[in-house]
């Protein structure tokens, strides 16, 4: 789920989904929005048919997120567009190599990208720190231990100079 880390005003934003959608302390935060810090705004955004506005955060992080190729792409510019120049972009996703460990993912290649994937669609102005297949260790349904990879894009947009005084 896409989210942003707070801007020079110290404000923070991110997308919210139906509660229904999410449980446990992987989902909704337990604090409800009323006892929520106010510096953080919440808002509930479909980002396929709204795109964030751009240049307006510090930190773009999307985590696992699961779309098909064209609306993938589509979603993954427009993050990459809503980084402030000297910001930061991170995407973070199962390895399409996972498919192969026995550990159920959804059988849909289409589903999976590689680092590479992502880095692709920025353009040469962009840093990239991080563009890798993280391992980390996974356990099959009948308790077979394996390795599964994360695909991992750390990126950041170059600071603009500011003119001389």
């Amino acid at each position: 789920m896409p989210s942003g880390l707070p801007a020079r005003d110290g404000r923070c934003s991110r997308p919210t989904f139906p509660a229904s959608r999410w449980s446990g302390p992987l989902g909704m935060p337990a604090t409800p929005i009323r006892q929520r810090p106010a510096r953080i705004e919440w808002r509930q955004v479909d980002l396929l048919a709204r795109a964030p506005e751009p240049g307006c955060f510090d930190l773009v992080s999307a985590q696992f997120l699961q779309l098909p190729p064209q609306p993938r792409t589509r979603l993954f510019t427009a993050l990459a567009a809503a980084v402030r120049d000297g910001g930061m972009l991170l995407v973070v996703g199962h390895h399409p190599s996972d498919l192969a460990t026995g550990v159920p993912r959804p059988p849909m290649p289409e589903l999976f990208y590689t680092p590479g994937d992502i880095a692709g669609l920025l353009d040469g102005s962009w840093t990239v720190e991080v563009c890798e297949a993280r391992p980390r260790p996974a356990s099959t349904p009948d308790g077979a231990e394996v390795t599964i990879h994360d695909t991992v894009l750390l990126a950041t947009r170059p600071a603009v100079a500011s003119p001389p005084p």
